[in-house]
């Protein structure tokens, strides 16, 4: 017996699905185990999870991007700050009409404000009478050099020291007198010149300690060329910053006193020829007979001595040394450094020594050499 199972019939809309869909169809009826259809859950499609994790990677990549470029931007910055740093920076020609002097001041920041500062005579023909200023000035020399800023008001200041040789200044100062040999009574004048020598020694040593000091460029014929210096500005990072421009004053030579100083010199020169041509003709010139008996001359009071005394008086102001057995000393120069203070220290036992022309030197225990002249 056959039986016929009526299946219900297909509506129209799952029929129009069917055919549109045939694929989802079927896997919407998958059939189970032992007959049975079940609902199957909708899969996601497999390109989704590629997506996300693509736009992950741009985005890490973009902000490893923005990170390089700020670190490189911090780096350049700090690399440039450091480098303008260091750099100095040139604060233009400052000329003086009055000594016929140009400087050239350059400076920068690092910790502290260094400079680098150039003088040289404005006009080039003038080499000469520079030159001479810098080696023989008549009297110490010393510059000021001021910052300022955009309104000229001063920031800070520093002053600079020209080296003085006392010793050049006599000699040049002499002129041609010096040179022919008459300068009335020789041995008083080398006494009183000697005391003032030592003075101005002792003096210069004082002015130079704890100074800047120009150091002299020597050119091709063996003169100053140019004087230079450099060190540190007492000036604050702020002043710095504002400084716009800079001056100079000093007490070197006029243009005037360097014409006078190298007509001195010419002058001193053409003396010193004249004298050695005379000399050598006095030479050539037979010597008169001398009397049996010459008049006698008066003997040049000399000595030397060495003992040991009390110190109980020092003046520094007027350079007086006194000791127990009223002996009088006029000081010369401290052998290494100012050392005043010490000597000040009286009483104290004190050991001097004399040379012929009365030049002594003192010692005591905690004090530089003494130099001083014997007074009578």
């Amino acid at each position: 017996m056959t039986v016929e199972i009526e299946q219900e019939p297909t509506t129209g809309k799952e029929a129009a699905a069917e055919l549109d869909h045939p694929g989802e169809a079927a896997i919407g009826s998958q059939q189970q185990p032992g007959g049975v259809e079940s609902d199957a859950a909708p899969q996601p499609l497999a390109d989704e999870p590629l997506k996300s994790a693509t736009n992950s990677i741009y985005l890490y990549a973009v902000i490893a991007v923005g990170l390089g470029l700020l670190l490189g931007t911090v780096i350049a910055a700090i690399a440039w700050q450091r480098s303008n740093r260091h750099e100095a920076a040139a604060l233009g020609p400052v000329t003086s009409s009055a000594d016929g002097l140009t400087g050239r001041l350059a400076v920068k920041w690092a910790d502290k404000l260094d400079y680098q500062l150039v003088l040289e005579p404005s006009d080039p023909l003038r080499h000469a009478e520079f030159a001479l200023a810098v080696s023989n000035s008549p009297r110490p020399v010393s510059f000021d050099i001021q910052l300022k800023d955009s309104a000229g008001s001063t920031l800070c200041d520093k002053t600079i020291v020209l080296k003085f040789d006392p010793k050049q200044a006599a000699a040049l100062n002499a002129g041609p007198q010096a040179a022919t040999g008459s300068t009335g009574d020789a041995t008083t004048d080398q006494i009183a010149q000697g005391f003032d020598i030592a003075q101005a020694e002792a003096q210069e040593l004082k002015r130079e300690y704890g100074q800047d000091i120009f150091q002299s460029d020597i050119g091709a014929d063996g003169k100053s060329s140019t004087i230079s210096s450099q060190g540190n500005f007492p000036c604050s990072n702020q002043a710095y910053q504002h400084t716009a421009s800079w001056s100079f004053t000093s007490n070197f030579p006029t243009l005037e006193e360097q014409d006078a100083l190298l007509k001195r010199q010419s002058d001193t020169i053409a003396a010193a020829d004249t004298a050695a041509a005379n000399a050598s003709a006095a030479e050539k010139t037979p010597a008169p007979r001398k009397k049996a008996k010459q008049k006698a001359q008066p003997a040049i009071e000399a000595f030397a001595i060495e003992g040991d005394d009390e110190l109980v008086g020092y003046d520094p102001s007027r350079g007086i040394v006194e000791t127990s057995t009223r002996k009088f000393l006029v000081v010369g120069k401290l052998i290494a450094g100012d050392t005043s203070a010490a000597w000040q220290d009286v009483p104290a036992n004190v050991h001097y020594k004399c040379d012929l022309n009365a030049m002594c030197s003192l010692r005591r225990k905690g004090a530089a050499i003494l130099y001083a002249q014997w007074k009578r």
